[in-house]
């Protein structure tokens, strides 16, 4: 199995330090461009396209996957919430823009833009979801510190040897050989 973990493309939030205070940021027109770019780093058709629900993530994978495969939207892989940009809005307010994605497993009865200091059951929650699946090449599309935690915990059993911070779109692959992980 291959994953494709691919950080989001550049939103109104990546400009500087003082736009993480927009909520719900959206792709800018250069981060449209990394994401029709970012194609070229995926070689292959993707079996399964799993996005995080915020904003930025749906517009990047549309861009980049095109709505011809199975996208689904999962809570644990969105972006640690710390800044208004880290926010997600509702799910009655993008599915209609983003109807092929399957967001039945997103809950909005809690207090989910609440700020988190610790995202290790997520993270958790994100390899166990890997082990579990048995397509052959999945894409998780998702955020800078998100990934950067995910990797820098789970990058050797996955075979992923570059652990440094992701750039906005970068694509980094890894392997899963089904027989050699002990859980």
């Amino acid at each position: 199995m291959r994953i494709f973990f691919i950080r989001h493309a550049e939103g109104y939030h990546n400009i500087n330090e003082e736009t993480w205070n927009l909520k719900f940021p959206r792709l800018t027109e250069k981060g449209k461009a990394q994401a029709i770019n970012a194609k070229k780093n995926i070689p292959c058709q993707m079996d399964l396209v799993l996005v995080s629900p915020l904003i930025r993530t749906l517009e990047t994978s549309d861009i980049i996957f095109k709505k011809s495969k199975k996208f689904i939207s999962e809570e644990f892989i969105r972006e640690k919430v710390v800044n208004p940009c880290d926010y997600r809005q509702p799910v009655s307010e993008v599915k209609d823009e983003f109807n092929y994605v399957d967001f039945n497993n997103i809950n909005d009865d809690y207090e989910y833009n609440k700020p988190e200091k610790d995202i290790s059951k997520r993270l958790e929650l994100l390899y166990n979801w890997i082990l579990n699946r048995n397509e052959n090449n999945i894409a998780v599309v998702s955020h800078g510190q998100y990934l950067h935690e995910f990797i820098n915990k789970y990058g050797d059993q996955l075979n992923i040897k570059n652990k440094d911070w992701m750039e906005n779109c970068e694509v980094r692959i890894g392997n899963l050989k089904k027989g050699h992980i002990e859980f």
